[in-house]
């Protein structure tokens, strides 16, 4: 591996962003995007990234089972699993899970004082992201396996607006339309 490369495998490990990576490393934005493509298939470059991104997975402890373990307690967080007593604190009901407070982005408590100096304690739990945790781990599971990427996007006849029916749809790829044919798309 030469210098620039060398280079390039520690600018990606900023950002993991290839293009910016190659700007960085004095390739032209014009030509960034296939250069830092190009350097990531290099099976030298490929390696030392994997290398570096194992070295650090392992001076910080990361591993696949930890992260499993904090993508579960955001997924299957539960608004049971909080106790919040008189003043206002916020525990772990019996039997939740022991990471599920991992769940939870922020805690806001305001205090509010009557005229006769009771004080009265309101708790709001933000949690993160439960939907895309979820998502992340039913991709874990394989639970969407059968179903289409959602950037996969639908067959629309341009002519009418409309999908073709499932068995005129086929593998999702249209025929191509010219001037004299009809505007269905149909598969031969």
């Amino acid at each position: 591996m030469n210098a620039k490369q060398a280079r390039f495998v520690e600018e990606y490990l900023k950002d993991s962003n290839a293009t910016q990576a190659a700007i960085r490393c004095g390739y032209s934005e014009r030509s960034a995007y296939s250069q830092g493509a190009r350097l990531l298939k290099h099976a030298e470059v490929a390696g030392a990234i994997s290398t570096a991104k194992e070295q650090d997975a392992r001076e910080v402890k990361l591993t696949r089972k930890r992260v499993l373990q904090e993508l579960k307690a955001l997924a299957m967080s539960c608004i049971t699993d909080y106790v919040v007593d008189d003043l206002g604190n916020v525990t772990l009901a019996p039997g939740a899970h022991p990471n599920a407070m991992a769940a939870i982005s922020s805690i806001e408590r305001t205090t509010k004082v009557d005229e006769e100096g009771n004080r009265t304690y309101n708790v709001k739990l933000k949690f993160w992201d439960k939907p895309g945790t979820l998502k992340l781990a039913g991709q874990h599971v394989d639970l969407f396996k059968d179903r289409p990427q959602e950037n996969e996007p639908p067959v629309i006849n341009v002519f009418t607006g409309m999908a073709p029916p499932p068995e005129l749809a086929g593998d999702g790829a249209p025929s191509p339309v010219g001037e004299n044919t009809d505007t269905t798309a149909v598969k031969p």
